[in-house]
């Protein structure tokens, strides 16, 4: 795409996006908008050519990520490559599903969460990308605030402190705080 829209945009609920290398587009690669809920985007090399090293351009500014779910339900994205963004690698506005996907290279943040609540974020690779690696809220670094109940992105829950380890006999004692 050359004028900024996705190659890829869906509405419809159960869609899958899978096995595509999308190399080059001034829009997102794969958008799914309001009432495209339990869809999947798996299996997808964008932003990088099928030999994984060949970099393209993905993305005009922050807001046309490579992936973006937007107002989206239970959509699950996983097992992808998402490279060489003009601005975030995924961006999700909703809840859903972001796993086992290497997020690199990326102009701003790798993930960026914003008006989404139960979103899960596990076991990717994320690097090398111009601002966070995980940006909920979209603002920047979120300060741990302790004893109290947030609202926002995923309840703007803390990141857990180890703050001491401790071994007795065969029992492993953790200090923590959130």
């Amino acid at each position: 795409s050359s004028t900024g829209t996705a190659i890829f945009r869906s509405y419809a609920s159960g869609t899958a996006i899978r096995g595509l290398a999308i190399y080059q587009s001034a829009g997102s690669a794969v958008a799914f908008q309001s009432g495209g809920d339990n869809g999947t985007v798996s299996c997808n090399n964008i932003g990088v050519r099928a030999d994984n090293t060949t970099a393209g351009a993905v993305g005009g500014a922050s807001s046309n990520s490579p992936i973006s779910l937007n107002s989206t339900a239970g959509t699950v994205v996983e097992n992808n490559l998402v490279a060489n963004s003009r601005g975030r690698g995924v961006a999700i506005g909703g809840s859903g599903i972001v796993r086992n996907n290497i997020i690199r290279d990326n102009t701003t943040d790798g993930i960026a969460t914003a008006n989404s609540i139960s979103v899960a974020i596990s076991e990717n690779l994320i690097y090398d990308n111009g601002e966070q690696g995980i940006d909920h809220d979209i603002n920047g670094v979120t300060l741990n605030d302790t004893n109290d109940s947030d609202t926002g992105t995923n309840a703007l829950l803390n990141i857990t402190v180890l703050n001491e380890v401790s071994v007795d006999g065969l029992s492993f004692n953790f200090d923590i705080t959130e």
